[in-house]
């Protein structure tokens, strides 16, 4: 596994898990006695219109969006959960007989390319105008090291060239990022 499919995962199972159950909570009766809040709320969501419970769906994703968003911003470093005067590094490893990766680094970034600027935005993370913006290609070997591969591309030439290098067969993992300032 690398970290695109790490991603891939996390918002398949996390993500769309996490909105898919609340979802069915909402429109199914308990089988275990639910609590006061819980029978209200139901009954809340039994009363809306189709449309507004469309909208408590989005507002809903948006929500699960942005909270594994700023997670993966931790796990990556972008964010720091603890006292800015003392600092540690987190790494997401992953183990398997064939080896260790390390996927940690370039998380958000995967889920920010999968997802849009908007989750960069409400996460407080600069968002860039694809349109506008130079595009870095960087790759990960098979023990985690990562490395600037090329710049100065658009969104979809760097994309393109991900897809190349990937359809060599390499296991290494691919991606594009807007470039950093300092190389742009």
């Amino acid at each position: 596994m690398d970290a695109k499919e790490f991603v891939r995962g996390v918002r398949k199972v996390v993500m769309e898990g996490a909105l898919d159950d609340v979802l069915e909570e909402l429109s199914q009766p308990s089988v275990i006695t639910p609590a006061s809040r819980e029978e209200d709320l139901r009954a809340w969501y039994a009363s809306l219109q189709a449309p507004d419970r469309e909208m408590l769906a989005f507002a809903l994703e948006e929500a699960v969006d942005a909270a594994v968003f700023g997670l993966l911003a931790v796990i990556d470093g972008v964010r720091s959960v603890e006292d800015p005067e003392v600092t540690g590094k987190l790494e997401l490893w992953y183990e398997h007989s064939s080896g260790r990766r390390l996927l940690s680094g370039k998380l958000h970034e995967l889920l920010y390319s999968m997802e849009g600027p908007e989750h960069c935005e409400r996460s407080g993370i600069q968002a860039i105008d694809h349109d506008l913006a130079q595009w870095e290609v960087w790759r990960q070997d098979d023990n985690g090291n990562q490395f600037y591969v090329s710049g100065g591309h658009t969104r979809d030439e760097a994309l393109r060239v991900c897809a190349e290098l990937e359809a060599h067969g390499h296991k290494q993992m691919y991606w594009a990022v807007p470039a950093s300032p300092n190389r742009a």
